[in-house]
């Protein structure tokens, strides 16, 4: 099993660099502020994870659907693959690793 720290480092990574790349693409502000926003949660998960791991993976589960919805309205909306398909992909890749801590924790 890959550990849940690591995981949401990958992730905030991906997330930032995905806001990164909306900002420098499209001038977008917002992608950037919501890119570096998921990214600081997912940091906040990353340390968390072994103070409260309940807390932690829940924080984490709620981060990884939400961007999973958000980018599902965007492709619906604009029809673009991109960024939209591979940020699904990822979020959903990222809330069943949760899943699956959570579940072996429990």
């Amino acid at each position: 099993m890959i550990p849940i720290p690591m995981t949401y480092g990958i992730y905030a990574a991906i997330l930032a660099l995905g806001g990164a790349m909306g900002y420098a693409k499209v001038k977008s502000q917002t992608s950037l502020i919501a890119g570096l926003g998921c990214a600081a949660v997912a940091i906040v998960v990353m340390v968390l994870f072994h103070h409260h791991p309940r807390v932690s993976l829940g924080l984490g589960a709620l981060l990884a659907l939400a961007v999973t919805i958000i980018f599902a309205q965007r492709f619906r909306k604009t029809k673009s693959a991109m960024p939209a398909l591979p940020m699904i992909v990822v979020s959903l890749a990222v809330l069943g690793i949760t899943i699956a801590a959570y579940a072996a924790k429990h």
